[in-house]
């Protein structure tokens, strides 16, 4: 069989609810009782199977509440909104701030594996594996307040901002705004307004197609629609997307973010495919460089819609 299911609809939700249940939740995203109803028993024809071992089996915690206590933190990445908000989190000053940092494993330094030259960095923001600014000498820029991972410039202005796996000349952006697995080979850069959010979503063919939001829209209840600034709907990009092959697309991401880098960046030391695997695998947080939640398996559209729904 071949074929692509999502945890939620198609693994708990069948194994936990009752038929009827389940055919009213499905049809209600769309799916119709003819496809609902045998995946539903096929998931408990699964169970039986599990259970058919006798007591011992059946005995078996398959799913169920854990209780975690009252005291404890939960980042949610599933939204926008929230990949925002919990992304930024290890930038503040908080007890949550501390904790998260302490699960993702990062120390006192927050400048980690990476070459920063002639740029401003402030004491709270957090940057991993990245190359900013050029041997060449010349003001290299700032960052203020802001989380980077796998950010290739030779000048960058950013406040309040996140940044995942981008290569451009120039990067500037300012509060709230993010750009996530992008590459611009303009002389100009990338600029962002307050609140805009930026996402290169790679095609089989290998082309980068640009998704563009704002902190604002919700993509959820955007999914469907036509908005200006987008050539596609984060629907269309999710269906156009969704027989990918996330290794094979990964490969052309790097190849892309390599070969602009060499054009672009300090000839004494181009960048090559292993050293962006490896600055990658060193990174704070694989999640930043690979993909949320939000932003997968299937290079659909991240926490745009949800950024682009997994960018891989």
């Amino acid at each position: 069989k071949k074929g692509k299911l999502d945890a939620d609809p198609h693994l708990w939700m069948p194994m936990t609810l009752d038929k009827a249940a389940y055919l009213r939740l499905m049809s209600q995203k769309g799916v119709i009782e003819e496809l609902s109803a045998p995946h539903h028993d096929r998931m408990q024809a699964m169970l039986q199977k599990l259970w058919a071992g006798g007591p011992d089996a059946r005995a078996l915690r398959i799913f169920g509440p854990v209780d975690v206590g009252s005291d404890a933190y939960w980042w949610d990445y599933g939204q926008l909104r929230l990949y925002q908000r919990n992304c930024l989190l290890i930038t503040q000053a908080t007890e949550e701030a501390e904790l998260a940092r302490l699960f993702f494993g990062i120390s006192s330094s927050r400048v980690k594996e990476s070459a920063v030259l002639h740029t401003s960095i402030d004491s709270v923001s957090c940057v991993s594996s990245c190359y900013l600014g050029s041997k060449s000498g010349g003001d290299g820029g700032r960052v203020r307040n802001s989380v980077l991972s796998n950010v290739r410039c030779k000048y960058i202005d950013v406040d309040g901002v996140i940044l995942v796996n981008v290569t451009a000349k120039k990067i500037v952006a300012r509060s709230g705004c993010i750009i996530y697995n992008f590459y611009d080979e303009s002389d100009d850069g990338v600029e962002l307004d307050a609140t805009q959010v930026l996402a290169g979503v790679m095609n089989d063919d290998g082309n980068q197609l640009v998704m563009k939001s704002m902190m604002q829209i919700d993509g959820g209840k955007a999914w469907k629609q036509d908005l200006v600034f987008n050539d596609h709907t984060f629907e269309d990009v999710y269906r156009m997307n969704r027989d990918a092959d996330p290794r094979s697309l990964e490969n052309k991401i790097t190849a892309a973010h390599m070969s602009l880098w060499r054009n672009i960046g300090d000839k004494d030391a181009p960048i090559t495919e292993d050293d962006l695997a490896a600055a990658q695998s060193r990174a704070w947080w694989m999640g930043f460089a690979a993909g949320a939640a939000a932003i997968g398996a299937t290079v659909a559209v991240m926490a745009l819609g949800g950024l682009v729904r997994g960018a891989h």
